[in-house]
């Protein structure tokens, strides 16, 4: 009697227990909730973010290549946001829902730029929205914000232990080293920090734009990143390297084991020398340059374009397509003058010069790339700037 007691008891309780086994592989296995078709948001730390922002279709285009680089290729678990202005179409926002990647869309518009200011760059405070995102989800406590028109190379998740700093920027290592570039910012977000720089939009004067903010405002509270975090592709064009990478200065007639070694360490490109990637033709590089007359430019160059290609066009075809540019022609050489030169004639002493103008010493400071702060004018009325739902 006691032992078919005994096997009824351990059969309940193996029943028990695959019970709830069952139960918490279903627990396992069922997210809280996803952003499109990706990356379950519950499995992914909900204080940090990556965020790209985008304008038009072709920046897009390249955020959805870097989030996808992150993702899959670079395995970052840090979910992901889309800051996307009214010059990307539904298309393009249906594309990255429907993604296998988690990405959340925030719809929102650039804060106007001075009347004078270059039409290039008209949306570019876009990025600086980017501060206010931990009014959308009050648990973001840190972003890494990156220009889309870049080339992520490396897991960048180690970015957001960096120590305390409300910015945090590589140097601005082609500009003299004075400053830092905004093409990729660690922010610690919070209210204070949000004020200062949505104060500081509202109040640029003409001929300033993202950077030139940054480095003003926020002199004495950024953390400067070294330059491999935002390397510009321009030296395998060149054929040189930048000081960060061996030395103090730029070094010309780099070798292309120098060329190799220096793209082993970049974190990110920038895309700045011919154009950004959309509107390059890969397999022209090389041929266009020599009808164009222009120097001979390391493999790595070409491949820069290659890869982002490659990416592209498994991403985007639903809302982007790539236009081949038209042909290049060669530059003209004007032809030798068959004229004769005009008969040489005595010359006449001239007067000795006198000059009008003094030399005028002055204690007033130099204008740098990081201009020093000045008090701030009387804020403007504006309509109140909204930010769009999380979409």
């Amino acid at each position: 009697m006691f032992p078919f007691k005994q096997k009824m008891i351990l059969r309940k309780a193996g029943a028990a227990l695959l019970i709830v086994a069952f139960i918490g592989w279903c627990l396992l296995l069922q997210p809280l909730w996803t952003t499109g078709t990706g990356v379950p948001q519950s499995r992914l730390p909900q204080n940090h973010a990556y965020v790209f922002y985008a304008t038009e279709n072709p920046y897009a285009c390249s955020a959805l290549v870097n989030a996808h680089r992150l993702r899959t290729r670079l395995a970052s678990k840090i979910p992901i946001i889309f800051l996307v202005g009214p010059g990307v179409d539904d298309t393009a926002i249906a594309a990255f829902k429907t993604s296998n990647i988690g990405i959340t869309v925030v719809l929102d518009d650039a804060p106007p730029l001075p009347a004078d200011s270059m039409e290039y760059y008209s949306e570019v405070l876009l990025k600086l929205r980017a501060f206010r995102l931990h009014q959308v989800n009050p648990a973001l406590e840190r972003i890494v914000v990156m220009d889309s028109d870049q080339l992520v190379r490396k897991n960048l998740d180690h970015l957001f232990s960096l120590p305390a700093a409300d910015v945090a920027a590589p140097l601005l290592y082609w500009g003299g080293g004075m400053g830092v570039t905004t093409a990729l910012m660690v922010a610690s977000l919070s209210d204070e920090l949000w004020g200062i720089v949505d104060g500081a939009m509202h109040h640029m004067r003409n001929g300033e734009y993202d950077m030139d903010l940054i480095n003003k405002v926020l002199q004495k509270r950024l953390m400067v990143l070294p330059g491999r975090y935002c390397t510009l592709n321009s030296h395998w064009e060149a054929r040189d390297t930048p000081g960060w990478f061996k030395g103090t200065k730029t070094k010309a007639d780099a070798t292309s084991e120098e060329l190799e070694a220096l793209y082993k360490e970049v974190e990110v490109l920038h895309f700045t020398a011919m154009g950004k990637p959309w509107g390059v033709m890969p397999s022209r590089i090389v041929s266009d340059r020599v009808i164009l007359r222009q120097s001979e430019v390391h493999p790595l160059f070409v491949e820069q374009f290659e890869e982002w290609h490659k990416d592209a066009n498994q991403l985007c075809t639903a809302f982007w397509e790539f236009e081949e540019p038209p042909p290049v022609e060669p530059p003209e050489t004007p032809e030798p003058s068959t004229s004769k030169p005009p008969p040489k004639t005595p010359s006449k002493a001239l007067p000795k010069a006198t000059s009008s103008v003094k030399l005028v010493h002055t204690s007033a400071p130099i204008h740098t790339s990081v201009p020093a702060h000045t008090p701030a004018r009387a804020k403007p009325q504006t309509p109140a700037h909204t930010l769009g739902p999380a979409v």
